[in-house]
């Protein structure tokens, strides 16, 4: 009780507001008299918003400030907004999060809930899927979505596999891909790396086409330390 009393001086603040700006009064759901009276009594918040009565009406309005209008009506009582609020906690329409040095209930995002969902959903099945297909045929679908970082994750696959995954890897993506696609798979690995000349000059030839300096003259490094085959 003594921090929402000692917000009141804030909240007055948020009444002020609405007087100069009387536009917003009806946008608020409030009287007139209600934000001319100074008789309210802050009993909720989290942060800079909260909750207040009236103590002219016994009404609720919810503060705002970052918002215009700064008070916005919600409950006719007290007693009307503890009873739709059980009732939103019973149809577990709140979440328990954690901060400001306590526990607090913070509203659903249902929608977002159920988009994740989905989205773990379709992800889910992919990982069922791929785990059922070749190296080749995986090599192939990362092509096709010209996905140089699904490229990568294989690539890192086959070397942690065996040198004879790595190699076929290798040779997959040189015989199918771009040389820009075959440098950007390739990007995170090439310390690792064992390549022909021709083949380090088709990943230099990728990172030009990039625009990744960095990739194109290390291939080039390589070429002039292994020399002509």
């Amino acid at each position: 009780m003594e921090i929402a009393l000692s917000e009141r001086e804030n909240m007055l603040l948020l009444v002020e507001y609405m007087r100069e700006e009387p536009a917003t009064i009806g946008e608020s759901g409030l009287t007139e008299a209600e934000v001319a009276s100074d008789a309210w009594i802050p009993f909720a918040g989290l942060d800079s918003d909260g909750l207040a009565v009236s103590a002219l009406t016994g009404r609720v309005v919810e503060l705002r400030h970052d918002d215009s209008p700064t008070l916005v009506l919600i409950a006719d009582s007290i007693s009307a907004w503890a009873t739709a609020y059980a009732s939103r906690v019973l149809a577990d329409d709140y979440r328990v999060e954690e901060g400001f040095g306590d526990y607090y209930l913070e509203p659903r995002d249902r929608q977002r809930e159920q988009l994740l969902a989905e989205v773990a959903q379709r992800e889910q099945e992919q990982a069922e899927r791929r785990a059922k297909m070749s190296l080749a045929e995986l090599i192939a679908e990362a092509i096709s979505l010209d996905d140089e970082r699904f490229g990568s994750d294989l690539v890192a696959r086959a070397r942690a596999e065996s040198s004879t995954a790595l190699r076929d890897a290798l040779a997959l993506l040189f015989q199918q891909a771009t040389p820009a696609f075959i440098a950007g798979s390739l990007r995170l690995h090439l310390d690792h790396l064992t390549l022909s000349p021709e083949h380090w000059n088709v990943v230099a030839e990728g990172g030009q086409q990039l625009g990744n300096h960095a990739i194109r003259n290390f291939a080039l490094r390589r070429v002039k330390t292994i020399g002509p085959s």
